[in-house]
């Protein structure tokens, strides 16, 4: 049997969201478009989503895990178009490029 934690019946259960935001501060950083983080806004614009780095595993079309262990969003599950600066733009270009060489 199981250890169970905490008091009552109720084990220690790891949820996992494919069809949406696992954390709701992420989703609203989101759709308010990084207002308060102007440096992500401006990665957002010139296009470096996560739905692009090695450090994303998609779920589906529109959802993935975010695997990367310097981001605030580690192990959340953030919409492909979300953007975070953990990122730079040197080893972003880097993984666009050994996903083209991968692919050809």
């Amino acid at each position: 049997m199981p250890a169970l934690v905490g008091s009552g019946d109720v084990m220690n259960q790891n949820a996992i969201f494919t069809e949406c935001f696992s954390n709701p501060e992420s989703e609203e950083l989101y759709n308010d478009g990084w207002s308060d983080e102007p440096e992500v806004s401006v990665y957002y614009e010139i296009g470096f989503l996560c739905g692009g780095c090695n450090h994303y595993a998609s779920f589906n079309e529109n959802y993935g895990l975010c695997k990367n262990e310097l981001s605030r969003h580690y192990l959340e599950t953030i919409i492909k178009d979300f953007t975070c600066g953990e990122v730079s733009p040197v080893e972003f270009n880097a993984m666009q490029e050994q996903e083209k060489e991968g692919e050809g």
